[in-house]
């Protein structure tokens, strides 16, 4: 309820840094008054800033099993009324690995208003997704009773973990703008646990190693902290922004290897793999008996047999059901189709292992920091006889089975066999591919001196895999509205009329109409501008690299052809040549043939000069110029 006047609050801002001092000393109004006047101006567009933020992580060694106790202590300060960012708290809690988290918040009003929420006030349910209460997870949901410009908030939250091995970093920029955060983590003197900071951004922390009470103490603390834009969706995100790493392990006291955390995974999850009466019937309908044919035909049955669908109440969240279950159920989630996929390979005297892997722009492990914490998805491997690892996604629902995998390509794979489980990549092999294709006619639509280009788009690899699922749950009628508006994104094409040639997950191939703006065809001026079709993706950004990270570049390779009109003959073209990409203008006759091939690499921020030189190269390499032969 709100009380006026309230007890003064325990807040006052001293050299940016939020701290407690006696009550007496300051008033709830005051305090308001200093918070706002020591936000920096550049934030002054900010719904919610974060005054001080303490995080606090405790690791408990036990007998049998550890845990580890957090306490975060929040305080926000409403900027803007709108959006209503913190009107309605919203608190995650998984029983599978968590008891359930201790929550108290409080409001302080620029009036000097009080409220502090009792557990009246907090409705805990359970998550609701998809229209199906399918997951362990349960919300804590907390309405303030009063929501204004220039309050402050404060939450602390207390957590209990019963799997510490599924936890790995806080990360010290975050969501929101912070004045200050300070993440403390508490290990007994005697526990050899890894706990590593990791600032590749070079913000300016200021770190601390304490030995208190028979325990060591590592700090690290940040002042005024920008929030991680979520634009930036950078491939490695762990391997760039600042954050305090740990290894705790499920027992003992020291951190486990990633072999020791393989095996101690493998003893969770391998009785999923299980065989049974019903898994036997299925296999015995595989009528291959070489391994590499056994494997696909039992994905294909998984495919089939198993829609995907993740039910994670109580521990199944991170341990799979067994196979029978879900081949019974006929539905399951990645580690579940992945364990059926096992079983049914089994049973043919075939082995798959799983793999452990985080999607693409996630969070992934450091090498150095064994954890399962930073791992999102589950997929299998096997090992061919030179010792190559080949890898298979069963929940991708389309396309070659030797082609599922493509999505984790070089991303950090964990994978899972007794006695020698391995952290390694993905590897991006000569199978991947990734092209497009394009031939297109310039012809006259009318003798108005209306122009328009016809012709045809090929996809192949990745550039179809990306299309593919968007196009495939579509009607047929919404489709020409897609492609009209991915052509025009993606390479300039403005759609007259379209015909889908070829639809498939790995070759999708277009043929269509299309009408040039006066920027794009200036007969007029007797020339043509060749920048459509553009590259796919069109120009990159100039970007501060130095604030947001490397740039990966995945290989790509497109060729576009032109057929044009009698006597456009001389050009103005521009080759491009660079570590990232390069490109060649070739012209026979009236046919001119763009040819592009971008390298996979990665552009470090060191060498963020050479980036902006290949953003200026590309843009004059994109646009060809032919002019009429006089």
């Amino acid at each position: 309820m709100i009380q006026r006047p309230y007890l003064f609050i325990f807040l006052a801002l001293s050299s940016l840094c939020l701290q407690c001092i006696p009550s007496s000393h300051i008033s709830c109004t005051e305090s308001i008054t200093v918070a706002r006047q020591s936000i920096p101006d550049k934030w002054a567009d900010e719904p919610v800033i974060i005054l001080g933020d303490t995080v606090s992580i405790e690791f408990r060694p036990g007998e049998d099993a550890n845990t580890v106790v957090t306490r975060e202590c929040r305080w926000y300060y409403v900027n803007k009324r709108n959006p209503a960012v913190l009107q309605e708290l919203l608190f995650y809690d998984y029983e599978s690995i968590e008891k359930v988290p201790s929550l108290d918040v409080a409001a302080f009003y620029p009036d000097g208003d009080q409220w502090t929420s009792s557990s009246s006030d907090i409705e805990r349910f359970r998550y609701f997704h998809d229209n199906v209460y399918s997951s362990n997870c349960r919300v804590q949901r907390l309405a303030l009773p009063r929501y204004e410009e220039g309050m402050i908030i404060r939450r602390e939250v207390r957590r209990e973990y019963t799997r510490p091995e599924f936890l790995t970093l806080v990360q010290i920029r975050q969501a929101s703008p912070a004045m200050t955060r300070t993440v403390s983590v508490s290990i007994p003197a005697d526990c050899k646990i890894k706990c590593r900071f990791h600032n590749r951004e070079n913000l300016a922390i200021d770190t601390n190693t304490i030995q208190k009470e028979m325990r060591t103490i590592f700090m690290a603390t940040g002042t005024k902290l920008e929030e991680i834009s979520e634009q930036n969706q950078l491939k490695n995100p762990e391997d760039w922004y600042a954050a305090v790493h740990f290894s705790f392990p499920p027992s003992g006291t020291r951190s486990f290897s990633w072999k020791e955390m393989g095996d101690y995974y493998h003893s969770l999850v391998e009785y999923a793999s299980a065989s049974s009466p019903e898994i036997d019937s299925l296999a015995g309908t595989i009528r291959a008996t070489d391994p590499d044919s056994v494997i696909i035909q039992a994905f294909l049955k998984v495919r089939k047999r198993i829609r995907y669908h993740a039910d994670l109440r109580e521990v199944h969240a991170y341990i799979p059901r067994t196979a029978d279950t879900i081949l019974s159920r006929g539905y399951g989630d990645c580690k579940e189709m992945s364990s059926l996929l096992r079983a049914l390979c089994a049973r043919k005297g075939v082995r798959l292992n799983l793999a452990l892997v985080s999607t693409l722009g996630e969070m992934q492990v450091r090498n150095d920091i064994p954890t399962l914490g930073a791992f999102n998805h589950v997929i299998v491997y096997y090992e061919t006889g030179d010792g190559t690892l080949q890898f298979l996604d069963p929940t991708i629902r389309h396309g070659n089975p030797r082609w599922t995998w493509f999505h984790c390509a070089g991303q950090k794979v964990f994978c899972i066999r007794p006695g020698g489980s391995v952290l390694t990549t993905v590897p991006e092999d000569d199978r991947f591919v990734n092209s497009i294709t394009t031939d297109n006619s310039i012809y006259r639509i009318s003798p108005d001196g209306s122009w328009g280009m016809k012709g045809t788009i090929c996809m192949k690899g990745r550039a179809a895999q990306l299309v593919y699922p968007l196009v495939n749950t579509i009607t047929a009628e919404e489709r020409f509205p897609f492609f009209q508006e991915y052509l025009l994104e993606m390479l300039k094409i403005r759609l007259f009329s379209l015909s889908i040639e070829q639809l498939s997950a790995d070759s999708i191939q277009l043929a269509y109409k299309a009408g040039f703006g006066q920027n794009y065809l200036a007969l007029d001026k007797g020339g043509f501008l060749l920048d459509a079709p553009s590259l796919y993706g069109g120009d990159i950004r100039f970007t501060t690299l130095e604030n947001e990270g490397p740039r990966y570049y995945r290989k790509y390779s497109q060729q576009d052809c032109w057929h044009l009109p009698g006597g456009f003959t001389d050009t103005e073209t521009v080759d491009l040549q660079g570590p990232v990409a390069g490109g060649t203008w070739k012209q026979e006759g009236q046919t001119i043939v763009r040819e592009y091939t971008g390298n996979p690499i990665v552009v470090p921020p060191e060498q963020r000069e050479m980036l902006i030189d290949f953003a200026v190269s590309k843009a004059a390499f994109i646009k060809g110029t032919v002019w009429k032969n006089q």
